[in-house]
């Protein structure tokens, strides 16, 4: 048991305190803080971890990027990056957290089949996935009101985010820690060792702000990205040749061309319209409401029809409990009906073989019939079927208005029914006077009939 128990004699002395050599790179309110250091054997296994980790995630591609296009969400992305970057920076949140953000929402738009975004499906999605990446990431997390203070044309009600977050986790498959290209890009800092990493790893940072933003980036592994940057930041420092090979050795050959080919697109690509890092002005909710824009308060707060987005999960739990409820439901209505008919004598002798294989079907729990009470029912006042007679399953059909029945006749084609159908009409004759006059006939003499 004396093994299991840790030493933790460290934390009470003065030497452990000094500031030892790089490891990771914390990133906070737009500079870098360093944290101790791992040996670089340790550094090489995190980096081949991180490395199989990416591999997980298939998001990236050209398919990913058609997707995007074929969904219309290529400007909602760079609006969610932009929205994302200015929340960093009002709230003062981490840039992995920013990072993890927009990892989250690309992966959760990736895993569902929808066509068709709504503006406040898009900024949902935002809000939740920058609500789980700061809880993550972030030792206090901002309220959901703080996150949606700015920038948002919806709000969303709490208990709707909380909803969101559960079903983002489980389309995640609950992996939150993903790697990015600002992740990457840390271990690869502390691998290099140059001096003046603090500088060095802020120049970084904003060149990945700025692949962030562009789509092209996304044909590329997070790893990819995080390399490429790092490649180009050092070439402008002229510090690229004597840490080239540290770097490119990690890689295997696959790696190393399309760590070229997004060298080459960092460098030559010309950024559209748009497509830049820099946030726009966007209206804050508090201004407009001073100005008086917003007259309706429902127009902003948003309470958020989850329908739509839990209709197109790729789930198969979600998939496997709707045709659950949906069977249970079938089941709990054809037990009803038949305790109904069973109550009713009239119906047990029009429909004795239709009830038993009713019972025959609950007990079998059979979907391959299904019992409508429509199709059940009979006009008892327009005939009075032998018994044992089945009566065929037909489609309801309107009743003439004429007949005297303000309901509708269930079944209408049997011989029974056309009899007794007859024999109102010619009661309707007899007991209308004004045809009786019409035709001259004198049927009703001598019949005991308020004529």
């Amino acid at each position: 048991m004396d093994n299991l128990l840790c030493d933790e004699s460290w934390l009470s002395d003065p030497s452990a305190l000094e500031p030892l050599s790089n490891f990771r790179l914390n990133v906070h309110d737009d500079h870098m803080e360093m944290s101790p250091a791992m040996d670089a054997s340790t550094i090489d296994e995190a980096i081949s971890i991180d490395l199989e980790k990416e591999s997980c995630f298939s998001y990236h591609g050209h398919k990913f990027i058609e997707s995007l296009v074929s969904k219309k969400l290529t400007d909602a992305r760079f609006q969610t990056v932009q929205w994302l970057i200015q929340t960093r920076s009002r709230l003062n949140l981490s840039f992995e957290t920013l990072f993890s953000a927009a990892n989250c929402f690309d992966r959760f738009v990736n895993v569902i089949s929808c066509d068709e975004w709504s503006k406040w499906m898009v900024e949902l999605v935002a809000v939740t996935s920058l609500s789980v990446a700061s809880k993550f990431n972030d030792v206090t997390s901002p309220s959901l009101q703080e996150l949606q203070m700015e920038g948002l044309t919806h709000m969303f009600h709490h208990k709707t985010v909380l909803e969101m977050e559960l079903i983002l986790l489980k389309a995640l498959e609950w992996r939150v820690n993903s790697v990015t290209s600002l992740s990457f890009s840390q271990i690869l800092m502390t691998k290099v060792r140059i001096v003046g990493g603090d500088i060095m790893m802020n120049r970084i940072t904003e060149h990945l702000l700025d692949d962030l933003c562009d789509l092209k980036m996304l044909e590329y592994a997070p790893s990819v990205v995080a390399v490429a940057a790092m490649w180009t930041v050092l070439e402008e420092k002229a510090a690229l040749e004597e840490n080239f090979g540290i770097i490119m050795n990690l890689f295997r050959e696959e790696h190393k061309e399309n760590i070229a080919k997004c060298v080459n697109v960092m460098k030559f690509r010309n950024v559209e319209k748009g497509w830049g890092r820099k946030v726009t002005e966007l209206k804050s909710l508090v201004s407009v409401l001073q100005r008086g824009d917003v007259m309706n308060m429902n127009d902003v707060y948003h309470g958020g029809d989850l329908s739509a987005i839990f209709q197109i999960l790729r789930s198969e739990e979600i998939n496997k409990k709707r045709d659950r409820d949906y069977y249970e439901d079938k089941i709990r209505k054809e037990n009803l009906l038949q305790k109904k008919m069973s109550s009713s004598p009239l119906a047990s002798s029009l429909f004795p073989s239709s009830l038993s294989t009713l019972s025959a079907h609950n007990h079998g729990r059979s979907r391959s019939f299904c019992v409508s009470r429509k199709e059940q029912c009979l006009r008892v006042r327009a005939a009075k079927l032998p018994e044992g007679m089945i009566v065929p399953k037909v489609q309801p059909k309107s009743q003439p208005a004429f007949l005297g029945f303000t309901q509708t006749a269930e079944i209408w084609n049997s011989r029974a029914c056309m009899i007794g159908l007859i024999g109102t009409f010619i009661v309707e004759l007899i007991l209308n006077k004004g045809i009786l006059e019409l035709i001259g006939v004198e049927i009703g003499k001598g019949l005991d009939l308020p004529l």
